[in-house]
């Protein structure tokens, strides 16, 4: 996944999700763009996407995206992270 991310230059990937039940064998997943895991969103079209769950919320963020000073302030992050 880190390599499609240095590939595309991707701010944020999103890995496969699988939602957990006990005892249930075949649990519901989240893949991909509706399956297609090589579609690249914008941020407005990954906002909308995520309104019905067409693509989950659980992302993996570029580390200094969220060292600017708009997200340390936003999310309370020590500035010397």
């Amino acid at each position: 996944m880190d390599q499609v991310q240095k590939v595309t230059l991707a701010d944020c990937i999103l890995p496969d999700m699988e939602f957990y039940f006990k005892n249930k064998k075949s649990n519901k997943q989240i893949v991909g763009f509706n399956g297609n895991k090589k579609k690249e969103l914008s941020g407005k079209e990954a906002c909308v996407a995520s309104l019905d769950y067409t693509i989950h919320g659980f992302a993996l963020f570029k580390s200094s995206l969220l060292k600017t000073d708009f997200f340390q302030k936003m999310l309370l992050i020590p500035i010397n992270m």
